[in-house]
């Protein structure tokens, strides 16, 4: 949790995206634990430990500091408060998932690079599934507030509808 803590430390800002970046730095930290200390990782799971689900504490603990940056995320717009309870989890599953398939798991002979890879591909996708949504894009679109900006969308092929889009964008200039 320390190391955690550190590499969050060092992502400055309070904008969307330092909070996308902190959330990076939280699983780059994690899977950065499990590899580095194998032992000690699994030890950390080797002992059931009850989570509140509901239970919002602030300690530097992963799963506090996983909390604290969705809530940052809803704070700059890039997750919306419907979509907050819980997010710890899916979130949390897939960073833990990677970890334990690389570790442990049916990944652990594949080459490094390859591993490498894959996490990243684990921590664009949180990324992605969070920022998938109609606040992230009014957010990038105000940081821009005054001047003329051209939006390109996607989303057609996932049935991502237009409208909450445009509704929001309605009366900004």
């Amino acid at each position: 949790s320390d190391r955690m803590a550190a590499g969050v430390a060092q992502v400055r800002g309070k904008r969307a995206a330092a909070a996308k970046r902190r959330l990076r730095a939280i699983g780059v930290a994690y899977l950065a634990f499990a590899r580095d200390e194998p032992g000690l990782f699994a030890t950390a799971f080797a002992v059931p430990q009850q989570h509140a689900y509901d239970e919002a504490g602030r300690s530097r603990a992963p799963l506090d500091q996983l909390r604290a940056v969705l809530d940052e995320l809803v704070d700059a717009g890039v997750l919306d408060q419907r979509r907050r309870e819980g997010m710890e989890y899916p979130v949390w599953s897939a960073v833990h998932g990677m970890a334990v398939l690389s570790g442990e798991g049916p990944l652990r002979n594949v080459p490094e690079s390859a591993r490498s890879h894959l996490a990243e591909l684990t921590l664009d996708f949180v990324d992605d599934s969070l920022s998938t949504n109609v606040l992230p894009t009014l957010a990038a679109v105000d940081a821009f507030a005054g001047r003329r900006v051209a939006l390109l969308v996607g989303g057609h092929d996932r049935g991502i509808g237009y409208a909450p889009l445009a509704e929001g964008l309605t009366g900004r200039a």
